[in-house]
């Protein structure tokens, strides 16, 4: 799902590698795309492979000439109220979140999500403003991994349910989207046209079918 997803959210995608044919369709929408070849850019860390990977913003952006803001690809505006929802559990490696100070911060596995500002540094846990989670069709990738185990991909293009997080709240509803360059597009429960509050946002996309816990 990475080429039909990328394009919409920033013209700029930094990795650290991929399969051939993947990155070919991710180059092929026209972005911009930076990988381990542009050494400069990463830095390794103190940590066990992989997780000593890292990405040094300092040396990224003056690369880029003009970095300005671009839309999300995600409709923006004030979400209509909600029921209570300040825990919440994904069905995608133990990931977990707890509403507190205004925010949604993460969890693995029961412990908190810790990432560094610069390599080296002090960890902070993870935050974000918004958490959505869209309900896909999950179907077979076509090919498989370097353990020979199949690999899935997701249907970001047509539509399911929603979930939005926001603010201590979770808001029913259903997403849309026509084609790879087209933005999503939100209703609620009354299929009214809704959208998100700026800020930072984390978004999940899970199987149909799948269970999200939350509660208050």
């Amino acid at each position: 799902m990475d080429a039909d997803l990328v394009s919409l959210f920033s013209p700029t995608v930094v990795s650290s590698g991929g399969q051939p044919f993947v990155l070919q369709d991710v180059e092929a929408t026209g972005i911009t795309s930076i990988t381990p070849g542009a050494l400069g850019v990463f830095a390794f860390g103190d940590r066990v492979d992989p997780h000593n990977f890292f990405l040094d913003l300092d040396e990224l952006f003056p690369r880029l000439g003009s970095f300005e803001p671009v839309p999300s690809g995600l409709p923006t505006a004030a979400l209509p109220p909600g029921e209570p929802a300040s825990s919440i559990s994904l069905p995608i490696g133990d990931i977990g979140f707890q509403y507190q100070d205004g925010a949604y911060f993460r969890s693995e596995g029961g412990e908190a999500f810790q990432v560094l500002n610069v390599v080296g540094g002090e960890g902070q846990v993870l935050n974000h403003d918004t958490v959505i989670v869209l309900f896909a069709n999950e179907r077979s990738a076509g090919y498989s991994d370097s353990n020979a185990v199949g690999v899935t991909t997701f249907d970001v293009i047509g539509g399911g349910d929603l979930l939005i997080f926001n603010g201590g709240e979770v808001v029913f509803g259903t997403w849309l989207r026509r084609a790879q360059n087209d933005p999503f597009e939100f209703f609620d429960e009354e299929s009214s046209m809704i959208g998100i509050p700026e800020g930072r946002v984390y978004l999940a996309i899970v199987s149909s079918g799948s269970q999200v816990g939350y509660g208050s």
